[in-house]
């Protein structure tokens, strides 16, 4: 009974694509170096593509996205009471919270160019739920009367079509608005190059380009390609590998050891090294020491820093998700409701510029006591902290009245 229950609920308000049925785990190998970049993912073999593709998604991912109403008179409030505000701060579907959910779908946008999630709705038309989708299972059509859909192909054969409302489709730069460019499509130059320099770097080390050190027998003594051997696995065996390092080295007959000095800067491995770093870091807008360059230093002022990495790097993904939000789950008859994700956390820079900037605040009557209680995070003062106040000095200019006293005022 509870079987048929489940498949009529399902039937009503069940999700009109099926999920995937085996969730794929894909391998990472880069032993050979001749390999090349082929899918989007791929780009994820390239260390400095890998954090700034993990920074970005986890900083917008873990960011707070509230519903507001705008009212008549301009001002804004929070509606935590809203449906819409639990699916994107909390839990969009049953499998996932709202910050793997967010996560998933920024990682789509920066390494394929789209992140797509079906809408689910009950039957007034209201979101109950979103599913990402993958992106190589979905692709946006026209139909004869060029209208758009959506046309995803079901994990156990054949396809399913979507409407644009039911799917949320977040897009990265791309030529006409509908589908955005795969960082493989626009950046397969630089990628590849990064990723050659790593597995040859790898390569370097693990294989030896270059041997660490000669043993040097006299001119006078012949040896034979079997002793010669003898020698070099008799080294090997006693002083390569880990804690054996510093042991002592016997060598008798007048053979000598000499080290040989190994200069990667003579085979271009840190300035090439170095360039890849950068020129990835270029197509992602992230800062090179944000992505751990080792030569690039952050600069003291952290709110500048901070403002930099918003304004170039995360704005743009912060504002996809916002329209789209407000386009599909926050409709026209909400009337003054909106989504806003709150960077606050991101721009509040140190504690002494903060603490200027609140004072500030509040001297202007901009703030009150309650106001940055809130921004921080703790309890209010009761209703006594919602009153502003002013510097007494602080008078329209001409105006030859007294200030008012606060005693005054109550």
């Amino acid at each position: 009974m509870f079987d048929r229950l489940r498949a009529a609920v399902s039937s009503a308000f069940g999700r009109k694509i099926a999920p995937e049925m085996y969730p794929e785990v894909r391998f990472v190998s880069v032993g050979n170096v001749a390999m090349k970049l082929s899918a989007p993912e791929d780009a994820l073999k390239v260390s400095t593509s890998w954090r700034c593709t993990t920074l970005l998604a986890n900083t917008v991912g873990g960011m707070q996205w509230q519903v507001r109403k705008r009212g008549a008179n301009g001002q804004t409030e929070d509606r935590p009471e809203n449906p819409v505000q639990w699916l994107l701060n909390h839990e969009p579907n049953e499998e996932m919270g709202a910050f793997d959910f967010r996560r998933t779908l920024i990682q789509h946008v920066l390494l394929y160019g789209n992140g797509y999630a079906e809408i689910q709705r009950d039957k007034a038309g209201r979101p109950y739920a979103l599913w990402p989708i993958g992106p190589d299972r979905i692709e946006p059509q026209r139909d004869y009367a060029g209208r758009l859909f959506y046309r995803v192909s079901n994990p156990r054969g054949g396809y399913s079509e979507l409407s644009p409302r039911d799917v949320f489709h977040v897009r990265g730069p791309g030529w006409d608005g509908i589908l955005g460019y795969s960082i493989l499509e626009v950046a397969v130059t630089s990628m590849q190059s990064a990723f050659a320099m790593d597995g040859f770097t790898g390569s370097y080390f693990a294989n030896g380009m270059q041997p660490s050190a000669v043993i040097q027998v006299p001119r006078e003594t012949s040896l034979s390609p079997e002793a010669m051997k003898k020698i070099q696995d008799d080294v090997k065996e006693r002083h390569s590998g880990p804690g054996k390092a510093g042991t002592p080295l016997f060598l008798d007959g007048g053979m000598e050891y000499k080290q040989i000095s190994s200069d990667p800067e003579k085979a271009q491995f840190l300035d090439t090294k170095k360039f890849s770093v950068y020129d990835v870091c270029r197509w992602y807008g992230v800062p090179p020491y944000l992505a751990f360059a080792t030569d690039e230093q952050p600069r003291a002022n952290v709110e500048t820093q901070s403002r930099e990495f918003y304004s170039y790097g995360l704005m743009p993904i912060i504002l996809a998700f916002e329209q789209e939000a407000n386009r599909k789950l926050l409709s026209r008859e909400h009337g003054g409701l909106f989504s806003q994700m709150n960077t606050d956390e991101l721009l509040r820079g140190d504690y002494s510029t903060l603490a200027g900037y609140y004072q500030t605040m509040r001297q202007i009557g901009a703030f009150t006591v309650n106001d940055v209680l809130r921004m921080e995070g703790m309890d209010t003062i009761g209703p006594e902290g919602d009153v502003r106040h002013m510097q007494m000095q602080d008078v329209p200019l001409g105006d030859p009245k007294q200030p008012t006293t606060e005693s005054e005022e109550g």
